[in-house]
């Protein structure tokens, strides 16, 4: 105790723990709180528990004042564990999730190359892989309806025409997202 994840002046978060006395002593002590760094019930956890919100206080509001580089370079001059809180954009970006596989590259029959999370486990003996994006809507429409469900095929035609259900059979060429007029804007921020 502190244990938490604050939010930077840039938007940004970070991830900070002081698991020790010492090192929330330092953590604070880096906030300009030597009050509370110094107070006689910081000693035993069961004090930092019952104070946590005062100390929560106390770093949440030094750390909204500052850009996260700031942040984090103060914490770990302090021997604190600190680390940034990566967005999807900044894993995407991080050259080290690269090298890991844990973004990898998969062909969309619509879409084209789509980025998308890799293989958690890294086995060597059983590798794995990731052969497709997913199936697309309605591709397996008649496989569940028809042969599962037992809709007639006269029923699942009718379905199909009156747009309840869409468009069955296998991997087919669905429309992109801009060829939809009112489709609402999907993209990464």
């Amino acid at each position: 105790m502190p244990r938490e994840c604050y939010r930077t002046r840039d938007g940004r978060w970070v991830a900070l723990s002081g698991a020790t006395a010492a090192t929330g002593r330092r953590i604070l002590r880096a906030v300009g709180r030597d009050d509370l760094a110094d107070a006689p019930w910081f000693d035993e956890i069961t004090g930092r528990i019952a104070h946590r919100d005062e100390i929560d206080e106390a770093i949440a509001g030094w750390v909204a004042d500052r850009d996260n580089d700031d942040v984090l370079a103060t914490f770990e001059a302090a021997g604190a564990t600190v680390g940034p809180v990566y967005s999807i954009a900044d894993i995407a970006a991080d050259p080290h999730f690269d090298e890991r596989g844990s973004i990898t590259t998969v062909e969309h029959p619509a879409l084209g190359p789509l980025r998308m999370q890799g293989l958690i486990a890294k086995l060597t003996r059983t590798p794995g892989r990731i052969r497709t994006t997913g199936p697309l809507l309605g591709e397996h429409n008649d496989e569940i309806l028809r042969d599962l469900l037992g809709c007639p095929p006269d029923e699942l035609a009718r379905l199909v025409s009156e747009s309840v259900v869409g468009p069955t059979g296998t991997r087919r060429e669905v429309p992109s997202p801009e060829a939809a007029p009112d489709a609402p804007s999907v993209g990464t921020s």
